[in-house]
């Protein structure tokens, strides 16, 4: 038996020696159609299990988090399946060396490592100290899931506190800064919801940061009782006995906040920015539309691109029933159908595709249509999108909202407005293409900060 302890250990201690080699910071620079575009990543060894995040800071991007990071057959894996991305590369001469791909695109790369860090520019919007306000670390736990989650709370100061807000991030793994394309808004709603009196929870997704428990398996339906453990966190608090707690939701947040508020969990308000008010498969479809449009896109490419979206959309809708594995052999063969018979199960492209649109929470997304769960919404709801979202469309997505609470006879409860010249982040843009994001320098246009927090103090 301490033979094999000792060998068990010894293998631990292999792995761990070469999880250190891997970590740091590593740079370099990718060739893109006659332009040098620099990449970082930064490699953390934690909990027995690499992490990474990546900086592409001439897109003014920082910090954005990998789904996962792995040494496989004396190679480091490194994913963020949403983006289509992965980088693949060995550890040879100091130097990490391999190949990274996303979408289509495969290109060499070579990273050294840096010596110090690359440090995140500041926004101008980004919240400095002293605050007029505390700031507290806290963990709560989700029962039903077993994990604790971590974030932090902003109390205001010598005040009572009559109203509590916990923000709810959109798709992809964020921290409780939902931090993107160095970008941090949820620090800045925190902080101007806070100095004007209310109270603000937010914290890392599960598996993210200081939170326990696995992203990467995770549906729509396990963040909202991530959410739902957030406010009974608030709820047993003495502070918030008396007060009235509501939920903020960007994008996907936005579809979890009325999944939480019919749940079991007292909500007494929704604030829904840029939510999804029509069938997900729909609303993918027309966020495609945009995208062929933001390519220039035209046909037959642009025709041939849509029907192919749409087709794979609602072909995960519809096999829901199916077993993982049965679900990617329908995948491949879809995309072998579609290139003439050919077999593609080894096409690095074509497993990165099955891998997404497999996943669990892209089988459950695809499958959502909000407006059931909209009409069930008995709070009061404030909806607002920007006129210039390319993701959630405004026109397509606050009419949809719009009859949902029409059809149950609660349209008194909601209420909606589009911002011009406002983009999915909303930011004042120019396309509102994601292209932009990481260039403008505004995080959340202060009207829609002023908007939202008026409308807040307005209910009774």
């Amino acid at each position: 038996m301490k033979k094999i302890i000792l060998g068990y250990a010894l293998f631990l201690l292999t792995i761990t020696i070469q999880a250190q080699e891997y970590t740091g910071d590593w740079k370099g620079t990718l060739q893109v159609q006659g332009t040098e575009l620099p990449i970082i990543f930064h490699i953390s060894s934690t909990k027995d299990q690499l992490t990474a995040t990546m900086d592409s800071p001439d897109q003014g991007a920082y910090g954005i988090a990998m789904d996962s990071c792995y040494l496989q057959e004396e190679q480091i894996i490194i994913k963020a399946s949403r983006m289509m991305m992965t980088f693949s590369a060995k550890l040879q001469d100091g130097y990490l060396e391999g190949t990274f791909q996303q979408g289509m695109a495969q290109l060499p790369l070579k990273m050294e490592r840096l010596k110090e860090p690359e440090l995140a520019k500041t926004r101008p919007q980004d919240p400095q100290p002293p605050f007029p306000y505390q700031q507290e670390e806290v963990i709560f736990a989700n029962t039903s899931a077993d994990i604790k989650l971590a974030g932090t709370l902003s109390l205001p100061k010598d005040q009572p506190i009559t109203k509590a807000v916990v923000l709810i991030s959109g798709s992809g793994p964020q921290d409780r800064n939902s931090e993107l394309l160095n970008h941090r808004p949820f620090l800045v709603w925190a902080d101007h919801l806070t100095r004007q009196g209310i109270a603000v929870l937010r914290f890392d997704e599960r598996g993210v940061g200081d939170s326990e428990g696995d992203y990467g398996t995770a549906t729509s339906a396990d963040f909202a009782s991530d959410v739902a453990a957030a406010v009974q966190y608030l709820r047993e608090r003495k502070t918030f006995r008396e007060s009235a707690i509501g939920l903020i939701g960007h994008s996907e947040g936005g579809m979890i906040a009325p999944m939480v508020a019919n749940g079991q969990q007292k909500i007494d308000f929704l604030v829904l920015l840029a939510a999804p008010g029509v069938s997900i498969t729909d609303l993918m479809y027309e966020q495609n539309v945009k995208v062929a449009e933001g390519r220039g896109m035209v046909d037959p490419v642009k025709t041939m691109f849509l029907n192919q979206q749409k087709a794979i959309f609602e072909l995960v809708k519809n096999t829901g029933d199916l077993s993982t594995e049965a679900m990617r052999d329908t995948i491949f063969s879809f995309y072998e159908q579609r290139n003439g018979g050919v077999n593609l199960r080894d096409n690095p492209q074509v497993k990165q595709a099955v891998d997404q649109f497999s996943s669990p929470w892209m089988r459950y997304f695809l499958a959502y249509n909000p407006q059931p769960t909209l009409r069930e919404v008995q709070v009061p709801v404030l909806a607002i999108n920007g006129d210039k979202d390319t993701q959630v469309i405004a026109e397509q997505n606050i009419p949809g909202i719009q009859a949902a609470f029409e059809v149950a006879g609660n349209e008194l409860l909601l209420t909606t407005r589009i911002f011009p010249g406002l983009n999915h982040l909303f930011q004042t843009a120019e396309t509102g293409q994601a292209n932009e994001y990481a260039q403008i320098e505004e995080t959340i246009n202060p009207e829609v900060l002023e908007y939202v927090t008026s409308w807040i103090w307005r209910l009774e």
